[in-house]
């Protein structure tokens, strides 16, 4: 069910879950990987997360991860992707992934998720 959330104690791996996921179109399951706070501003997460990563990735690799704090992990990932047919791009983008325990609430007992407002295109 979506927005169910995850129960991975490293946010490393809930990452390259989110980013695997998203490799495959698996929506509900990027949302169930993602921040709490992204999924309850939400009015419909599904629609939301469907417009933000319209573009399917071809590769993608985690560099620079490291724990900022026991509910901050912050990593570069570096995204290549195919923005039009024929066209191969790539774009570094400064992703976090947070604890919390419900919206807006840091907690190192939380629930990790990726941001999904890192991701720009």
């Amino acid at each position: 069910m979506i927005g169910e959330g995850n129960t991975i104690q490293d946010p490393e791996q809930v990452l390259r879950e989110f980013l695997e996921a998203w490799g495959k179109m698996e929506w509900e399951k990027m949302i169930d990987l993602s921040q709490i706070s992204w999924i309850h501003i939400q009015p419909n997460p599904l629609l939301a997360m469907k417009a933000k990563f319209n573009i399917k990735p071809i590769d993608y690799e985690i560099r620079k991860g490291r724990q900022l704090n026991p509910v901050v992990y912050a990593a570069i990932v570096k995204i290549i992707y195919a923005p039009a047919r024929g066209t191969i791009s790539q774009k570094d983008i400064a992703v976090r992934v947070i604890r919390e325990s419900m919206p807006m609430i840091p907690d190192e007992n939380g629930t990790w998720g990726v941001c999904p407002m890192n991701f720009d295109f």
